[in-house]
């Protein structure tokens, strides 16, 4: 039983828009993609707000440090992060799909009016991978994306 779980839970992350030239399209928006390297430059020069689209749990124990928890599609039922910007802040969403959730939380900013939100293309693992701050409980000074565990078992 918890085979066919993980293999769902994977589903759920190869599944949704169709990714052309950097960008996720979506029947009604269409969500541009941003490198790991380019959300860096934007984290260290304090040039973009994260949101970590993922559910509370795999948030708690690893998100990009300064990351705010919004979860997909809509963010939170109460007290959201996004309540508190301007339409025009810059947003990156991200996830470990690394599209599907980031993707769907985009498309709810971009619903509720932002105008400049971006998904981090290679998902949080990436940034881990590439030496980029990190905090949670999970933390650890030698962390990788394997430590992360897979997306089936992180990301209910």
């Amino acid at each position: 039983m918890m085979g066919s779980c993980g293999i769902l839970a994977v589903a759920g992350c190869l599944g949704g828009p169709q990714e052309t030239n950097g960008v996720l399209k979506y029947d009604d928006h269409e969500v541009p993609l941003v490198s790991t390297a380019t959300a860096a430059e934007w984290y260290d020069g304090d040039d973009a707000v994260f949101f970590d689209a993922r559910s509370r749990e795999p948030y708690e124990a690893v998100h990009i440090d300064g990351a705010y928890w919004s979860p997909q599609p809509n963010g939170r039922d109460e007290d959201d992060p996004s309540e508190e910007l301007s339409m025009d802040t810059r947003i990156v969403t991200y996830c470990r799909c690394p599209h599907s959730k980031a993707g769907a939380r985009a498309v709810g900013l971009l619903s509720a009016g932002f105008e400049d939100v971006h998904a981090l293309d290679e998902g949080l693992d990436d940034w881990v991978d590439a030496g980029h701050p990190v905090a949670g409980e999970e933390v650890t000074d030698q962390l990788s994306s394997g430590d992360l565990g897979t997306p089936a078992y992180r990301e209910p």
